[in-house]
């Protein structure tokens, strides 16, 4: 085997490589940006603030759609909302009987 050949497959097998490290970071970085998505994009965010305050147990599916559109309404509700534990967000929740009423 000529000295060539032997850099070819070097050179080769190193590009190989390359992809592959590339093709694992960019997977990384998409995962990133979906992840980034849902704090960015609108819809995505009502999406993602509508799963977690449907995850909330102890309430009818009905009032925690009417708590939905009441934090949907307000920003710094929402900010605060997003912002705690699943115990906080529950008394959150509950905090807004007075404007839900009973369901």
């Amino acid at each position: 085997m000529s000295e060539n050949t032997l850099e070819e497959k070097r050179s080769h097998g190193k590009k190989v490589r390359v992809v592959d490290e590339v093709k694992e970071i960019v997977q990384g970085m998409t995962g990133a940006i979906g992840d980034l998505k849902k704090f960015v994009d609108p819809a995505a965010r009502a999406e993602y603030i509508c799963m977690q305050v449907m995850k909330i147990e102890g309430f009818t599916k009905q009032y925690l759609r009417k708590a939905y559109t009441i934090l949907m309404r307000n920003p710094i509700e929402k900010e605060i909302f997003l912002g705690r534990d699943l115990e906080l967000k529950q008394e959150m929740v509950e905090e807004l009987r007075d404007l839900i009423g009973d369901i």
